[in-house]
């Protein structure tokens, strides 16, 4: 496979992976596509056998892989920009070196509705969640609340309903092809979910309703390990961030996604019993209000007399609230 100039490029992700990238690499390679593409893999500094698994594959068949090996371990959201910074195609692919494509036409399939449609920054498909330790697998990626993915998405509907997104699933179109943003690194946050802000404040997502690729999920992941609250909260963090490196450019569309997030932290926030939260969140829904076409002044006032008021739960009660 000559890869000179490829249209495509394979970003792979990897650390600790020993058990698992060769099958990430057998189902690339068995991709079925009339164009060509690379193969470039940051993996960093695994103390593991990963690295031998990738050198005994790439002596297979010398040239078809560009390997990225910092000399020292610089942490997942380094690698990740260091991996993306690098990549020559059109288009970008990713995949970390635990997961794996299933069907031999994903690639094909995709390159050509994104040559068919310049408007469209991404297209990606479902996924089938692999847990470990778990006989029962399910489809990724839910919005939230759980509802159905749109065929044609945006930069509205990944602010209102999170990252929706399976990573083993999509193609972008390298809208920052040798010029990553640096400042995507440096926020300390979901570096894959910022990146689809970034991308889909460019243009479009089309999603295929076909599962292609699994997605692995290990005890003690990242995502995983974070508690319900915590990954609220982070989502908002992320919404301002981008309104900042946007230079909120779509400011109003941010702002009712933050209210829609404050309201599912209070719902959270009042089944734990969390009142320093309850406090903060009825605080800032107020001072939002003016973007939230659903704010009602008497939900709050009965969100506070429950919580903050004594014999506030038995007054509603009384009067029927």
């Amino acid at each position: 496979m000559n890869v000179s100039k490829p249209i495509l490029s394979v970003a792979v992700l990897t650390y600790n992976h020993e058990k698992y990238i060769a099958q990430t690499l057998e189902s690339i390679f068995m991709q079925q596509v009339n164009f060509e593409f690379e193969v470039v893999i940051a993996d960093d500094c695994s103390p593991d056998g990963t690295r031998k698994v990738i050198e005994a594959f790439d002596a297979k068949d010398p040239g078809k892989i560009r390997k990225l090996y910092p000399p020292h371990n610089v942490g997942m959201w380094e690698n990740s920009y260091r991996l993306l910074s690098s990549l020559d195609g059109k288009y970008y692919t990713f995949i970390e070196g635990d997961d794996y494509w299933t069907d031999p036409n994903k690639l094909q399939m995709q390159f050509d509705f994104m040559e068919a449609n310049p408007d469209y920054v991404c297209c990606f498909h479902n996924a089938v969640v692999l847990r470990e330790g778990d006989t029962k697998n399910e489809l990724s990626f839910s919005r939230y609340p759980e509802k159905p993915v749109p065929e044609t998405s945006g930069l509205a509907e990944l602010l209102m309903d999170g990252n929706f997104v399976p990573s083993s699933s999509l193609m972008m179109r390298n809208v920052f092809k040798g010029d990553f943003p640096r400042k995507i690194a440096d926020s300390g946050v979901m570096c894959d979910t910022m990146n689809h802000f970034f991308h889909a404040s460019r243009g479009k997502y089309h999603y295929i309703n076909k599962d292609m690729s699994v997605y692995r999920l290990h005890q003690g992941g990242v995502t995983e390990g974070l508690k319900k609250l915590k990954k609220l909260e982070v989502m908002i963090y992320m919404i301002g961030l981008s309104d900042d490196f946007t230079n909120q450019k779509f400011h109003s569309m941010h702002q009712q996604a933050l209210q829609k997030w404050y309201y599912w932290v209070l719902r959270v926030s009042i089944e734990q019993g969390d009142k320093p939260r309850i406090k903060k969140y009825l605080a800032l829904i107020k001072q939002n209000r003016e973007f939230d076409s659903q704010y009602h002044p008497n939900y709050a006032r009965k969100v506070w007399l429950q919580n903050f008021v004594p014999g506030g739960k038995l007054l509603l009660r009384i009067i029927g609230k």
